[in-house]
């Protein structure tokens, strides 16, 4: 967040990194990359789970994360992109006054949204692992649990909405910058917000994602050995444990990535407020490439939930397989061929389907033994079955 630097070190006299043309290359190769990633990605793993119906609480909460990745790459990438030509440089006008405010306020949302459906998933694994019977009606409603994901994200990011504005710089530079007059002040306020912030949308969540990943953890192990014994019970236990391991195997890799990625962005944003000699002699590689990490999380997430999920890398082997050269030349045969009728139907002429019959040899003593009398084009072909 580029104009919370802005509003809260300028009194430092510090107005922006001092990138060369090195790192500037550098950070736009990558930025370039994760952008590509991110954006074919999440398009592709909301198509594969849009494939998949009926949906279910987690594929809706795990398209969330891909919607919000999703923006992250449209939105806070070239943001942070730009940063690197203009630094804090904004532009005047109604336009830009809007576009400060709407661009740092999805940048926040699209955060909150990505923590919240994390803990929203790991809450429907524990209820359905740990307490079946308690399972409540509103876990098997996604659609409301959606829209409850991105309405508490919306209210609490809201106030990125008021306290970002275009000002013109004390260096004469337009600039998107936070203020929090009148309703509130810029000394305390700050440290306020990105502390609640911090505690929120990292600390809370993470130690409650942890907790109850642990107990469902330790009731997958208690059910599976108090079974032993029950071949057909602890059949039936052992298929529903491999499938809740495989999705808590891929919740917690989420997690690990969101804890690793994010980490640095709320340690950097307590620099800015508390500590904010310590930011300013940091060297700019080191920053600007700890944001870099933040962003790139929006472009591994996509990429370890469709290799974590075993229906999810079928469903993406399908359609590359759809793409391959030989495919679309089968394809094409297929479609031109006259004698072409189906997939399973074998290659018979077009007049020929319509001119068969099947009837039953009345002979034949034994019922599961069938003569199948197929007449085609005014002959008598006998198949055995």
């Amino acid at each position: 967040f580029t104009g919370s630097q802005n509003s809260s070190l300028g009194s430092l006299g510090w107005y922006g990194f001092d990138v060369d043309s090195e790192l500037r290359v550098s950070l736009t190769a990558m930025y370039s990359v994760t952008f590509i990633t991110a954006l074919l990605g999440n398009i592709l793993l909301i198509h594969i789970i849009r494939l998949h119906r009926p949906f279910n609480s987690v594929s809706i909460l795990i398209a969330n994360m891909a919607a919000s990745d999703l923006l992250t790459a449209l939105f806070a990438m070239p943001y942070s992109a730009a940063y690197l030509y203009v630094q804090h440089g904004w532009f005047g006008g109604i336009m830009g006054s809007i576009s400060c405010k709407l661009v740092n306020f999805v940048i926040g949302t699209t955060i909150a949204v990505s923590i919240f459906a994390l803990l929203t998933i790991s809450v429907e694994r524990y209820i359905a692992v740990v307490k079946p019977l308690s399972y409540p009606t509103f876990i098997k409603r996604p659609i409301l649990l959606s829209t409850a994901i991105w309405f508490s994200a919306v209210i609490f990011m809201s106030v990125f909405l008021y306290v970002h504005e275009v000002e013109m710089g004390s260096d004469g530079v337009t600039q998107c910058s936070m203020n929090w007059e009148p309703l509130f002040g810029n000394k305390v306020s700050p440290k306020v917000f990105y502390a609640t912030i911090a505690i929120v949308l990292y600390v809370l969540p993470l130690f409650s994602i942890a907790v109850l990943s642990a107990l469902i953890i330790r009731k997958l192990n208690k059910t599976t050995a108090s079974l032993d014994g029950n071949h057909l019970a602890e059949h039936v236990t052992v298929t529903a444990r491999k499938r809740n391991h495989h999705v808590m195997r891929m919740l917690l890799a989420v997690i690990t990535l969101f804890a690793v990625c994010w980490l640095p962005v709320h340690v950097l944003h307590i620099l800015i407020y508390f500590f904010g000699g310590i930011y300013i002699s940091l060297p700019p590689s080191v920053a600007l490439l700890l944001y870099w990490v933040s962003h790139a999380n929006s472009a591994l997430n996509p990429c370890v939930i469709i290799l974590l999920n075993d229906s999810f890398r079928k469903s993406l082997m399908t359609i590359l397989q759809s793409f391959s050269p030989k495919n679309h030349r089968v394809n094409n045969m297929n479609h031109r061929s006259p004698f072409f009728v189906g997939r399973t139907h074998g290659c018979l002429p077009r007049k020929a389907t319509k001119k068969y019959s099947v009837r039953r040899n009345k002979r034949e003593p034994i019922p599961p033994v069938t003569i199948l009398d197929i007449k085609l084009e005014g002959s008598i072909t006998n198949w055995d079955l």
